[in-house]
């Protein structure tokens, strides 16, 4: 049962026992010992739906800082994926003008050799 759905539940039975109790006030004679009944399943129903409500604000806020977190890591580990792809660059740069040299060094040799 979702919790929507047992938070209405409980409301619904809060409902009925508050009408039990207006019926048994009402009727008059003594319901004493039916008033005390109602009024615990009252309270424990309370009760209930308060701890349901607890623990609902309690998941949410685990869900949110799980999020946060998730969403911290994603972001630091797309700033090392972008850095890492910059010094790929970089290195290859690097070996592009190394290679470049190497070519024009080997010309200038054929050159110097031919002359």
């Amino acid at each position: 049962m979702a919790l929507n759905d047992e938070v209405q539940d409980f409301n619904e039975r809060l409902s009925e026992v508050d009408a039990k109790i207006a019926e048994a006030k009402s009727s008059g004679g003594d319901q004493s010992e039916e008033l005390r009944e109602a009024r615990v399943t009252m309270k424990s129903l309370r009760e209930r739906k308060d701890t349901i409500m607890r623990d609902r604000a309690e998941i949410a806020a685990l869900q949110k800082s799980a999020k946060a977190s998730l969403d911290s890591k994603i972001t630091v580990s797309s700033a090392l994926l972008c850095q890492q792809n910059v010094m790929i660059m970089s290195y290859r740069r690097v070996d592009l003008c190394a290679q470049n040299l190497s070519t024009h060094h080997q010309t200038r040799s054929t050159n110097g050799s031919l002359n």
